[in-house]
């Protein structure tokens, strides 16, 4: 099982930071970051957004994009086909963790696979600001879809989310089945151009009988034919039950 060893505290830089450390590539059974070697007693405080995604940057050996850096306090930072990569990753989420003025984050295409998400979803762990996040195309696998449901357990700003191409199967539609049983602030999830098939059918059609008024859309993929099919009946036999009750007590039978 996937555990990651990422922590808020750590989401920090430290004064000294001429050596950055060098990341270590993640263990087998858990991600096992160079973030729990910063000294986290010390924090961002009278730092600007951009000196501290310059710092990031510097830590983590990343080249600062300077779209970021125009854009760190807009309402929207789109960088999509940037080449981030995990490390790339990593310096945003250090810089957003605190961030108040991003509410549209898109980083599709990117190659941040499960290892950058492990930094992203620490941050969205924090920031009460970001309402729509897109992280298509992004090669997060089985492992990427247990660290970002084990975040939605505990956010509750994002309200649309797009995970288009990632590579999900069958497994990984259990933990969005888990997540959003619990999240309910979630309003559209795009898991478009996966690879769920009939049993993932049967998790996401759990997903939309339940309480949730979530959008799933759904519309490519091994097997996509039946799981839209399963999913429209499910959400049609949910919305009949939720009206029956209002038929019956208003007279119209």
């Amino acid at each position: 099982m996937c555990d990651p060893c990422v922590s808020v505290e750590s989401l920090s830089l430290s004064d000294h930071y001429d050596s950055p450390p060098q990341r270590q590539p993640p263990e087998s059974s858990e991600y096992d970051t160079d973030l729990e070697i910063i000294d986290s007693s010390k924090s961002f405080r009278g730092v600007t957004y951009q000196k501290r995604y310059l710092q990031a940057c510097e830590m983590v050996g990343v080249v600062p994009a300077s779209y970021f850096l125009r854009n760190v306090e807009s309402d929207r930072m789109d960088m999509n086909h940037h080449g981030l990569g995990p490390n790339g990753a990593r310096a945003i989420a250090i810089a957003l963790v605190s961030n108040t003025f991003i509410t549209h984050l898109s980083l599709k295409d990117n190659w941040i696979q499960d290892e950058g998400l492990a930094d992203l979803a620490e941050m969205l762990r924090e920031n009460n600001y970001i309402q729509e996040l897109n992280l298509s195309n992004n090669q997060l696998q089985f492992r990427g879809s247990e660290v970002f449901c084990k975040m939605l357990l505990e956010n509750v700003t994002l309200q649309v989310v797009k995970l288009s191409g990632n590579g999900f199967k069958d497994a990984s539609a259990k933990h969005f089945s888990d997540a959003l049983s619990v999240n309910f602030k979630l309003q559209e999830l795009d898991l478009s151009h996966n690879a769920f098939c009939e049993s993932g059918g049967v998790y996401l059609g759990q997903m939309l009988g339940g309480v949730a008024p979530v959008t799933l859309l759904l519309n490519s993929g091994a097997g996509s034919k039946k799981v839209v099919l399963l999913t429209v009946f499910v959400r049609v036999v949910h919305a009949v039950l939720e009206a029956w009750p209002q038929a019956v007590y208003g007279g119209m039978w």
